[in-house]
């Protein structure tokens, strides 16, 4: 028998030997994989049960596939004592209006403070109150569990039980609806105008549109697994959020700064925000608050690579040189980060972002000079906002659903924005502020010309 050491890595001085028969060391025999298999028979003998030669069999080489790593459970947050939730203030908001037509009626006409929503968990019930400038509008109380979460907008109220359900109010503190069973117990919420979103336990998304009585949908269900498995699973940061954007997609955060967009058309989630290009020459203005020269201006993109940048300052000056002799020159860099960011714009459908962005991609590649790295990806982004000369367009920011009949339609808008009037105000003026772009200035401004000529003929 041949006793088996552990064998560093790199190291070759000590290797493994086969023992007659095939197998390995006796040593080897008691047990399977670290996993705890079961142990191989076959090739051995039972102690006092000697065995005649067996016969050959060739070492078996086994590859152990990791376990895959689970989906990361989201946290069961236990009910706290009070919850407290701002609701939408001002004199559009409903549950204002009920207040103040409250005080026409007393004769009181004082500007009243933000409404608030309350959630006050006794020992086996809630009691969930409403009040505006400290005057308590309306109350209920739900008998059947304890409140975990609560939301609200100035359309309604939605409050989140340890039971897996959750009760929807009227401004007017009517129950809306029954209370409605979720998938699991709610450990994310979020509201935004008439829309809801919720993340369970089992990692469900959520999202009803509740804007008009009487129309509430359901207008997507999706999973986070994706996000909690992987690369993101634990000990990875966690996920601290998920909220909607103005486009309406969810967007979950992490710990970590990172950020992920639900890409409607793709069924995918996008990371729309992270700190990949620390090399950057836009990385140190996106640190920078709204108006202070970074390009965001202070749109959703740039709050979500600000909360990313702010993460990654404690990297250190380590991280641009993480790359070593192959990482990528810092222009270069730049280049890739603008190119995301652009695109992380048209997927939170920021118009005024992708015009900022778009304005600074296609300044850096004009300032590459007429090489070939560079002039090929100008000509195509202006080609792609142009559009064709004649033939089929959609106005809509989307081509419609997949398939042949889609073949050779142009999209006519982008993030909200029209690509041939982002073409004359955004794009031509940065490549006319460059010398060796003017000969490209003037091909696509004709181009352009005959495209809109035929455009309103057509009309």
């Amino acid at each position: 028998k041949r006793r088996l050491e552990p064998t560093p890595v790199g190291d070759t001085s000590k290797r493994v030997h086969a023992a007659p028969g095939g197998g390995f060391g006796g040593e080897l025999s008691r047990g399977g994989d670290s996993r705890g298999a079961a142990p191989s028979h076959g090739a051995f003998a039972a102690p006092g049960h000697p065995q005649g030669p067996p016969a050959f069999v060739p070492p078996t080489l086994m590859m152990l596939a990791p376990i895959p790593a689970g989906t990361a459970p989201l946290p069961a947050m236990a009910p706290l004592p009070t919850l407290h939730c701002q609701l939408d203030g001002g004199e559009s908001d409903p549950f204002a209006a009920v207040a103040a037509a409250d005080d026409a009626d007393a004769g009181e006409f004082s500007r009243r403070g933000p409404t608030m929503l309350e959630a006050r968990n006794a020992e086996k019930h809630c009691d969930v109150v409403c009040s505006s400038g400290g005057t308590t509008r309306w109350t209920d109380r739900c008998p059947d569990a304890r409140a975990t979460h609560i939301a609200g907008s100035k359309q309604f109220a939605a409050v989140f039980f340890e039971n897996g359900t959750v009760q929807l109010y009227t401004p007017a503190g009517r129950r809306a609806m029954p209370p409605l069973v979720l998938p699991g117990r709610a450990a994310f919420v979020s509201a935004d105008g008439g829309r809801l979103v919720a993340v369970t336990g089992d990692c469900s998304l959520v999202v009803w549109e509740l804007g008009v009585p009487g129309e509430e949908t359901q207008t997507m269900r999706e999973s986070v697994a994706p996000l909690l498995t992987g690369p993101r699973a634990p000990p990875a940061p966690p996920m601290v959020g998920v909220r909607l954007a103005k486009c309406g997609s969810p967007v979950a955060q992490f710990a970590d700064g990172h950020a992920y967009a639900f890409h409607s058309r793709l069924k995918s989630w996008a990371r729309v925000a992270d700190h990949s290009f620390p090399r950057s020459e836009f990385t140190t203005r996106l640190r920078l608050p709204p108006g202070a020269g970074g390009g965001g201006h202070g749109g959703e993109l740039h709050a979500l690579q600000v909360a990313a940048a702010r993460s990654a300052v404690g990297m250190g000056p380590s991280a641009l040189l993480s790359g070593g002799a192959g990482a990528p020159a810092p222009r270069r860099e730049t280049g890739r980060h603008l190119e995301c960011l652009l695109a992380s714009a048209e997927i939170l459908g920021s118009k005024h972002e992708y015009r900022a962005w778009l304005r600074a991609y296609v300044r850096h590649l004009a300032a590459e000079g007429p090489e070939e790295q560079s002039a090929v990806p100008l000509r195509e982004l202006c080609v792609s906002l142009l559009g064709p000369l004649s033939g089929p367009v959609d106005a809509g920011d989307s081509a419609g659903e997949g398939g042949s009949g889609n073949a050779g339609r142009w999209v006519a808008t982008v993030a909200g924005a029209e690509k041939r009037t982002l073409l004359r105000e955004v794009v031509l003026p940065a490549l006319a502020a460059n010398r060796a772009s003017q000969r490209l200035v003037s091909e696509i401004d004709e181009l352009l010309v005959v495209a809109e000529k035929r455009a309103a003929s057509a009309e």
